[in-house]
């Protein structure tokens, strides 16, 4: 209660304003609004249908605590957040996207973060599958993924039961 979960854009190349406050967080505020005026494109992808320019910029997940005021970064910087799933019991959230630096694989690393002592565990690394959505059933975790390997980005999603002991994961449906 008073915990919210919120995706927001963060600018990668550029200093983040919640390691600042005060003063300190207006120049970086102001900084950002300088840059605004050109691009450096030195990833890809660098655009997105619809997005605009996309080099550097990713989709961050934070924990707004209420109760002390208090905005936390939950996902790594170099993430693009590509979706979210809150348990049923609220205890644990699933979030999943593409972690890179220069060029994104087109594949996602799936996280757990455990709400009760916000301990974020890498449940599948990047590098290995595709992921479009993924969400808790009963006591398993399923991921609505593709290897790629038939048909490269065009191939359609099956499902996929993840296992967190070893880092892998079993096709279940084709």
């Amino acid at each position: 209660k008073g915990r919210y979960l919120i995706t927001a854009p963060f600018r990668q190349n550029l200093p983040d304003p919640l390691d600042f406050e005060g003063e300190e967080r207006n120049v970086v505020y102001k900084t950002m609004e300088a840059e605004e005026d050109y691009e450096v494109l030195d990833e890809l992808p660098f655009w997105g249908n619809g997005k605009g320019f996309t080099n550097k910029r990713r989709s961050r997940l934070y924990l707004y605590d209420e109760t002390a005021d208090k905005l936390s970064a939950i996902s790594p910087p170099l993430m693009n957040v590509e979706g979210i799933t809150v348990a049923e019991d609220l205890s644990r959230v699933l979030y999943f996207g593409c972690e890179f630096d220069s060029v994104c694989d087109q594949t996602a690393a799936v996280h757990e973060l455990n709400l009760e002592d916000l301990s974020d565990k890498v449940l599948l690394p990047s590098g290995r599958l595709h992921v479009d959505n993924a969400f808790y059933l009963d006591n398993a975790i399923i991921l609505l993924a593709t290897d790629q390997k038939r048909y490269g980005t065009s191939e359609n999603t099956a499902l996929y039961r993840l296992q967190p002991e070893n880092n892998g994961y079993e096709l279940i449906l084709d």
